[in-house]
């Protein structure tokens, strides 16, 4: 695919670079990368603890991620209501399993 990088010729920081790739993929770039920081968390806390709570602890930081995310107007806001949902489901189904135990 080829296209038009005129838009890069006014960057001056770094920010300009990731809203000029979040215009050219229609806000995929920065969301894909927050999906991949969101993985690279549940695989670092899941050798340390169980899966359960490496899946709560994955989505609160992927809720921290894009609320400041959003804040910079890099993301759409369905990103900041999936991980609401992710973690609310997460921490209903700690809060089943743990009862049953």
């Amino acid at each position: 695919m080829v296209t038009n990088i005129s838009g890069l010729q006014n960057a001056t920081s770094f920010y300009d670079v990731l809203v000029y790739d979040n215009f050219i993929t229609e806000q995929l770039f920065v969301g894909l990368f927050l999906i991949a920081l969101v993985f690279i968390v549940f695989m670092m806390v899941k050798g340390r603890e169980e899966f359960e709570e490496s899946i709560l602890v994955a989505s609160f930081a992927g809720l921290v991620f894009s609320i400041f995310l959003k804040a910079l107007n890099l993301i759409n806001f369905m990103y900041v209501i999936a991980f609401i949902v992710l973690l609310a489901g997460s921490a209903m189904y700690i809060l089943v399993v743990k009862r049953r135990s």
